[in-house]
């Protein structure tokens, strides 16, 4: 490679199977003792195999697609790949397993559907794998009862509608009615607990709220037809209010997501599936929301040039977790639903063969459903070489997407924005660079350090960096001035609140009458200013290179301020001379410090230990007292 160098400034589960079928046939004689867990055995109609087959499945796909799965996992391409390995799992992996192992601790997302898939798509049907998807539903429903866990309690709805939609042909009504109630169970409490309606509202509004909505969606669909009216047109209402407001606050419009890959992923997940399910159900598609269509612009931004599917680690998204690659349903639902080349190629560069492999641990039921095996359209003749995310507060700088361990492309990042709510971190004003095959300028992903100031790219007064509390105490900025050209573009960011104190979300009473939030109000550093302006030139025949400019101070009266950049623990920094150069192999950067003057800066590069398994760090250090 080329030496390139651009210039810069500054849960009881039973253990053993066959024990687990003898609990699972003691709860079917159990049930005629008494009434299920939703206490309505009166009020419900005969669970007949006319009405049940009348009704399911309708979840993840209906009777009517079931010719055309078939023959989509026979024509060649990933979806055949995924259906050969799902149908070796049911095989031979899921009967020698524990119903511990089977649930695992998202009880069952993956290995429910996986088994309604063999179920439904061998000819003949494969009643093993059904009896075995029924076995773990009623494991579901025997061993646990709907609480005020957000989130263990939504991913056993979840699971609990989907096996309830697969795997009662052939039931008892008793057995039926036991399994239906105690989805019902879960909706009235969930539909009425304070638990769940403050995941309808910032600070709390994020991830888990379409975790809860989507369950619940689910759940209504699935008993549609079968339960009381009410309690649907309950639960598809409270999912409605849910989903609207995180469309419209915590995704923007060009669709990069306010909580990071790793939540963005994981939230559009549990979206696609409840979609999906309302699509068949009464024809409303999510896939029909520019926003959502949008996403997948902004996941091929934070692909590091690097490959292997590895993100860029920003907020709470950690560089090991490859996380792209194991919740890869957007990029397959995207091809079914608009067709998206683009897609295609996030998926082979994620999940695909140019990614990672996370085994049955990744989504494959969602590339047997809707992967198209279309040809891959890399970003390159998709997308602007920058894009500026106005709602979130983020830029984004490529130079291209040639991916793997030899590229050279060039990606920087910037991020100031104001917090919407949930996952919060001390990091308004951070920027991120890599290029040529080397980490200049890194983050620190998730961990207990890694949120706060000292693990990001800023401005430190007297060691303080911004106001941080965590736990949904969030921190406001905001990209006041921006233009973005071809050959370059500028942003001016006011960091000043993001020191000084909280989201107007954690308000006194915010978001009920009552709540206190003062307990977060600790660590303010109030400063008169905080500027922040980034500069990138990237004209067609040259290297880019940035202009940092960063404008502090706390009170007029004379402070250390530390500007601070943590660079990768494996690159060289040599502090002698202006311009400091960061190397790493063939590759390195040129830092030019223009103010205050080289000789009356202190200049320290010590090592960081982010106290997790992410990559460390050492922190360049350049310290003034003014």
């Amino acid at each position: 490679m080329p030496n390139s160098r651009f210039p810069i400034m500054t849960p009881l589960f039973i253990n053993i199977r066959n024990l687990l079928l003898a609990v699972v046939s003691v709860s079917l004689i159990s049930i005629g003792s008494g009434p299920a867990p939703g206490g309505e055995s009166a009020n419900l109609p005969g669970l007949t195999d006319s009405l049940y087959d009348a009704h399911h499945p309708r979840l993840l796909f209906t009777p009517a697609d079931i010719p055309a799965l078939r023959a989509k996992i026979t024509d060649g391409g990933p979806d055949d790949e995924a259906y050969d390995y799902i149908r070796l799992a049911a095989a031979s992996f899921y009967p020698d397993s524990t119903f511990d192992g089977l649930l695992g601790n998202d009880y069952g997302m993956e290995t429910i559907p996986n088994l309604g898939l063999v179920g439904f798509l061998e000819t003949p049907m494969d009643t093993a794998a059904l009896e075995l998807g029924r076995a773990l539903t009623l494991c579901i429903a025997d061993s646990f009862a709907v609480d005020n866990n957000d989130y263990e309690s939504s991913l056993r709805l979840r699971s609990l509608a989907h096996g309830y939609d697969m795997f009662f042909h052939g039931s008892t009504e008793p057995e039926r009615e036991y399994v239906l109630n105690e989805i019902a169970a879960y909706i009235d409490h969930m539909t009425t607990s304070g638990a769940y309606a403050v995941w309808k509202y910032r600070p709390y509004l994020g991830n888990r709220s379409v975790m809860v909505a989507s369950a619940l969606g689910m759940a209504a669909i699935c008993l549609d037809g079968e339960t009381d009216p009410a309690r649907i047109t309950a639960a598809l209402d409270f999912a409605d209010d849910i989903i609207n407001d995180w469309l419209s606050y915590q995704l923007d419009e060009n669709g990069a997501y306010n909580e990071g890959v790793t939540y963005g992923a994981w939230s559009i997940r549990m979206l696609v599936y409840y979609s999906q399910a309302r699509k068949n159900y009464d024809g409303v598609n999510y896939a029909d929301v520019p926003r959502v269509r949008n996403m997948e612009k902004w996941f091929a931004y934070e692909l590091l040039p690097e490959g292997s599917g590895r993100t860029n680690n920003l907020n709470d998204t950690a560089y090991n977790d490859y996380i792209l690659s194991r919740h890869n349903t957007y990029f397959d639902w995207a091809q079914a639903e608009w067709g998206s080349g683009l897609s295609a190629w996030l998926w082979e560069h994620t999940a695909g063969d140019a990614g990672w492999d996370w085994g049955i641990e990744a989504d494959n039921a969602a590339t047997v459903l809707w992967s198209k095996n279309l040809s891959p359209q890399s970003p390159e003749y998709r997308l602007p070489k920058s894009l500026f995310w106005k709602h979130r507060g983020l830029y984004y700088y490529r130079s291209g997407w040639d991916m793997g361990p030899d590229s050279d492309d060039v990606s920087f990042s910037f991020f100031a924005g104001e917090f919407q709510g949930a996952h919060a971190q001390e990091d308004q004003g951070q920027f991120t660079l890599c290029g040529y095959g080397a980490k200049f300028a890194i983050d620190h992903g998730p961990g207990t350090v890694a949120p706060r100031s000292r693990s990001h790219n800023m401005v430190l007064i007297e060691g303080a960096g911004q106001h941080y509390a965590g736990s949904s105490i969030g921190t406001d900025a905001e990209i006041t001035n921006y233009l973005l050209s071809g050959y370059a573009d500028y942003l001016r960011a006011d960091l000043a609140d993001a020191y000084a104190t909280h989201s107007k979300w954690n308000n006194p009473h915010v978001p009920f009458y009552g709540a206190d939030w003062s307990w977060g109000y600790r660590n303010s550093n109030p400063v008169n200013y905080a500027r922040r302006t980034v500069v990138a030139v990237h004209g067609e025949n040259l290297p880019p290179y940035f202009f940092l400019l960063d404008d502090v101070e706390k009170d007029g009266l004379a402070h250390q301020y530390q500007w601070r950049m943590h660079t990768a623990d494996s690159n060289t920094v040599d502090t002698s001379a202006n311009p400091i150069r960061i190397t790493n192999g063939t590759s390195s950067l040129d830092f030019y410090l223009f103010e205050p003057p080289f000789q009356s800066v202190q200049k320290f590069c010590p090592a960081y230990d982010n106290r997790t398994d992410e990559p460390d760090a050492r922190v360049l250090t350049l310290s003034v007292n003014d």
